[in-house]
């Protein structure tokens, strides 16, 4: 397919997932946009010399402003503004691709569906997980019936943060940021897709300073399975999900495409010519190719993404319940007694150096907030 068969694209939201993922691959499969929108007029213009020199784009702080302009969008703004800028590009017949989730309510993005429907746009969620081979492989195991009844699950998260952030939200818990909306979304419409709905959940979180280091969620799943799925923000994980059934097991990788361990049946399963022997690796630009390919052809040929706005809605619900039963993770270390007490410290001047990122501004707040000492954080570069 060529640049001029694809449709009008704009980008509404020029962050860094734009800049380091979505333009790139967007360039990769002939498909550049002609509209840019964003506050920052600034932050478009950095994205101006990945398009060469004869691209004709389009600047606008605002969609309305270039309204007729395009007759697709990708909607990679902040998840706060998604549900109020999606539904109003749906309900100008707008096909979309909207970054996950895909509004911070409920509520937000099943207007969101249904407006899209309504005028007959393609509605694609950002979910871009299902186009790994190990994730449709899985999904293809469990069907088989190979494993028997699935009994238990065990799913697992976690690296030492280092994304780039343009607002302290994503680092929040909540329906809008932390690890659950964040990292888990991904992981959560997996797990929906493999063992269907969740009969119960309870979620713990590590927030005592206020950004979420890491949570913990426990599930019974309407079939009896009963599951765990453990995130981290500041600590390496196994990053896999392991999967037990009554004939058999299973552990896959969440992102590559490994088997790491499994029963000899599952050895030998094969699917869409793949098997654990087989499998083909995928890296990050492999999967954003993949969804802003499925997206193109579904606007083209108005027929259903990969990902739906319908189908990305459950991983959203879940979300939410999450947080109507959210508390504190039990930290065994927290109810340790101190070996310098607060009384010692409390007041007095203390330096922190290098407490800068993710993991040192925690460790420097710890004894500010806990302790009542006057510290100061230090570093050579914030950079």
């Amino acid at each position: 397919m060529t640049q001029a068969e694809g449709p009008r694209l704009a980008i509404i939201g020029c962050e860094d997932v734009v800049a380091h993922h979505l333009l790139p691959s967007l360039l990769r499969i002939g498909w550049l946009p002609t509209v840019l929108v964003d506050r920052s007029r600034a932050r478009c213009e950095k994205l101006l010399p990945q398009f060469g020199p004869r691209a004709s784009v389009t600047i606008v702080s605002d969609w309305v402003e270039a309204d007729g302009k395009f007759d697709a969008a990708i909607v990679a703004t902040p998840s706060a503004a998604r549900g109020t800028i999606g539904n109003a590009l749906a309900g100008r017949g707008i096909h979309l691709l909207v970054e996950k989730p895909l509004a911070s309510t409920l509520a937000q993005a099943e207007q969101m569906v249904a407006t899209a429907d309504a005028q007959g746009a393609v509605l694609a969620v950002g979910l871009l997980r299902r186009h790994l081979m190990i994730a449709r492989w899985t999904k293809a195991l469990l069907v088989s019936g190979i494993l028997g009844r699935i009994e238990r699950f065990e799913a697992c998260e976690g690296f030492v943060y280092n994304w780039a952030v343009n607002s302290p939200d994503t680092l929040c818990p909540g329906t809008t940021g932390g690890r659950v909306a964040e990292i888990g979304a991904h992981v959560l419409d997996l797990l929906l897709w493999w063992f269907g709905e969740v009969r119960k959940v309870t979620c713990r979180g590590d927030f005592r300073l206020g950004a979420e280091a890491g949570c913990r969620l426990d599930l019974v799943m309407e079939s009896g399975a009963v599951g765990a799925f453990d995130l981290g923000r500041s600590r390496k994980l196994r990053n896999t999900v392991r999967i037990v059934g009554s004939e058999g097991h299973v552990e896959v990788h969440l992102y590559t495409n490994n088997v790491i361990s499994a029963s000899t049946k599952v050895l030998s399963f094969v699917h869409e010519g793949a098997s654990p022997r087989t499998m083909r690796p995928q890296i990050f630009p492999d999967l954003f190719d993949a969804e802003l390919r499925d997206f193109r052809e579904a606007a083209v040929k108005r027929s259903a993404p990969a990902v739906g706005g319908r189908e990305s809605l459950r991983s959203l619900a879940l979300i939410e319940r999450c947080f109507t039963n959210y508390g504190p993770l039990a930290l065994p270390w927290v109810a340790r007694p101190p070996r310098l007490g607060p009384s010692a410290i409390r007041g007095r001047p203390g330096e922190a150096p290098g407490a800068c990122g993710f993991i040192g501004g925690r460790s420097g707040e710890q004894p500010d907030r806990n302790d009542g000492a006057a510290g100061r954080c230090t570093s050579r570069s914030l950079a």
